[in-house]
């Protein structure tokens, strides 16, 4: 079992449940950021930057913890989706999605006081085709609200999907290989398990 607390500073579900099944059970605190995409910033350096932003902050009201901070965004070409604002935007970023490959970015953090360490994980994902009466039915759902490119790979949108290469916990919201690597860097192992 690990001693230090683990906050997540994130208020996701998923993230949480991910963490869940790996052991851990983190306190989490979402992390109120600016989350503007900079002028001419790419999607691998925006995930990160606000993956170390969400731990900074956390981390400075919680000095004692291990802090995970994680983003995760859709690149498409040149153009970065986050979560859609309402149905037109939802459509738009589908149908962009439809019937063509995607990267899954995500930016994860870890850190205490004396230090932070990140990374980024990319998913390359293969949507199916999808027709106008689809995308309005996956949004009548709810499920796609409130989700970065407007899909959830652990629920119905799976249905969306033909093929993926790369990690498949990164595009549910965080990649648990290289959360686990980070994690035993700051001496919080995810199997400790000590022969005898």
């Amino acid at each position: 079992m690990i001693s230090k607390n683990i906050v997540l500073a994130s208020g996701s579900l998923q993230r949480k449940l991910l963490l869940q099944q790996i052991g851990l059970e983190p306190q989490c605190i979402p992390a109120d950021i600016d989350e503007t995409r900079h002028s001419g910033e790419c999607a691998k350096t925006y995930v990160e930057r606000l993956a170390r932003e969400k731990c900074q902050l956390i981390l400075s009201r919680h000095p004692e913890a291990i802090v995970i901070g994680a983003d995760t965004s859709i690149a498409a070409g040149d153009e970065v989706f986050g979560k859609a604002e309402n149905v037109e935007h939802a459509v738009a970023m589908l149908s962009t999605l439809s019937g063509a490959q995607h990267s899954v970015v995500t930016g994860v953090a870890v850190a205490t006081t004396a230090e932070l360490r990140s990374c980024v994980v990319e998913t390359k994902v293969n949507f199916k085709v999808l027709s106008q009466a689809e995308i309005l039915a996956y949004w009548g759902t709810g499920e796609p609200q409130g989700k970065a490119g407007c899909y959830a790979i652990q629920g119905l949108g799976a249905i969306f999907i033909k093929s993926l290469y790369g990690s498949y916990t990164n595009v549910v919201g965080l990649p648990l290989y290289e959360m686990a690597e980070l994690l035993r860097h700051f001496g919080a192992p995810v199997l400790d398990h000590t022969p005898g």
